[in-house]
């Protein structure tokens, strides 16, 4: 072989090697690598129950079990499309209040021990926008499926110290009061789950804290076997002790449209 063909093979043999990866990630034709992000965001909805299953899902509503370090009644209910949210926060006398993302509206309510409204109040944009965080990150393994779809902007960072796939994804807004945000994903390397998200704070009191939130205690749920979280832990920066909770799921359930309407406030009489 001459130095010519010898050089002209090694060439070839080096655009050949490159080939593969760059068709993986840029021609939909061929799928994700891998290795590559989506690729590592699918095997997760594979192993929680599937695509069909997961998008089939229009609602969910995910209530924190009461206990010493989560001593209120709180509930989260979750419309998919749009991610519309109700956050109701109640003492054991039943007062309490509600913040709600729906579309244009952003907004608490104080309600008293019977449920009536007492005051509303529009959220500052930097409210809206930490409510939304918090709603991403809690409801953030019915959500990838949705980060698909949307093609959020993801890159694969490799395995941590532990095993644990990483990812990072610019999460998009899901509404005029949203922003988008970067966070961190970690999957089991076996298992493919979502095990935790990571991140900066990107809003609110807590701004700038490290943000780690565990999901652990996956189980079926419902006809379809989804499998979801059913214990989180929480913690706000590296010296915090983290808040641990168990959660209670319920999809498809139906949500009422003044759920998410702002209240009037009746004066007492």
């Amino acid at each position: 072989m001459s130095p010519w063909d010898r050089a002209l093979v090694l060439v070839l043999l080096a655009c050949c090697a490159g080939a593969p990866a760059r068709a993986q990630d840029d021609d939909p034709g061929l799928g994700p690598g891998p290795g590559s992000a989506p690729a590592l965001l699918e095997r997760a909805v594979e192993a929680m129950g599937g695509e069909d299953a997961l998008r089939a899902v229009s609602t969910a509503v995910l209530r924190i079990v009461p206990s010493k370090s989560a001593p209120l009644l709180e509930r989260h209910s979750l419309r998919l499309r749009g991610r519309w949210m109700h956050y109701a926060s109640r003492r054991r006398s039943g007062a309490g209040f509600d913040v709600v993302l729906a579309g244009p509206q952003a907004f608490l309510c104080d309600r008293d021990a019977t449920g009536r409204a007492t005051y509303v109040e529009d959220l500052a944009p930097a409210d809206a926008r930490e409510g939304g965080y918090e709603r991403d990150i809690l409801f953030m393994p019915l959500l990838l499926v949705h980060l698909l779809d949307a093609r959020a902007p993801m890159d694969a960072r490799g395995p941590n110290s532990v095993g644990d796939e990483v990812v990072r994804v610019r999460i998009p807004p899901a509404g005029p009061h949203d922003a988008p945000f970067v966070i961190r994903l970690r999957f089991d390397a076996d298992t493919h789950l979502l095990r935790a998200s990571m991140g900066a704070i990107p809003w609110g009191t807590d701004k700038g804290k490290k943000r780690y939130c565990f999901y652990e205690d996956y189980r079926p749920l419902g006809r379809g076997g989804i499998l979801l979280p059913h214990r989180y832990s929480d913690q706000r920066g590296k010296k915090a002790r983290p808040r641990k909770f168990r959660v209670e799921w319920e999809l498809d359930r139906k949500l009422p449209g003044a759920l998410f309407l702002r209240p009037r406030v009746e004066e007492k009489e």
